[in-house]
């Protein structure tokens, strides 16, 4: 009887490789040493409340706000954000910035969404 593969981490990423029409190229960059470059940039940058998050597929926030500043780091996936009238789609490697006290929604796509959140205080 064949094993099952044991459920995929959503947290995980598999190395992938540096061109990927070559998939023996060598692989690309650590995705936890992502996570870390971007966990630094973001204090250095005054954000006192770095994490990661996940959200499931088609997930929706409705409009809603926030005492403090928030950015949002799209590592996996991709999510469309609704802030002054304007929707823009965010996919890997972008960053969503939300002042605060600003009203937005936010829907995930339907591969769900893996992204580091930042919080700032404001004033």
């Amino acid at each position: 009887m064949p094993r099952k593969k044991p459920p995929q981490d959503p947290f995980s990423f598999s190395p992938r490789p540096q061109n990927p029409q070559d998939p023996q190229s060598p692989p690309g960059p650590n995705p936890l040493e992502i996570v870390q470059k971007w966990e630094a940039k973001l204090a250095k940058e005054g954000f006192h409340n770095v994490y990661g998050w996940q959200d499931e597929p088609n997930k929706f926030y409705p409009d809603h706000d926030h005492p403090y500043a928030s950015t949002h780091v799209i590592l996996k996936g991709e999510m469309s954000c609704t802030m002054k009238g304007k929707k823009v789609a965010y996919t890997e490697g972008m960053r969503v910035e939300v002042p605060a006290n600003t009203m937005h929604s936010v829907k995930v796509g339907p591969e769900g969404c893996v992204y580091i959140i930042g919080e700032k205080k404001v004033g």
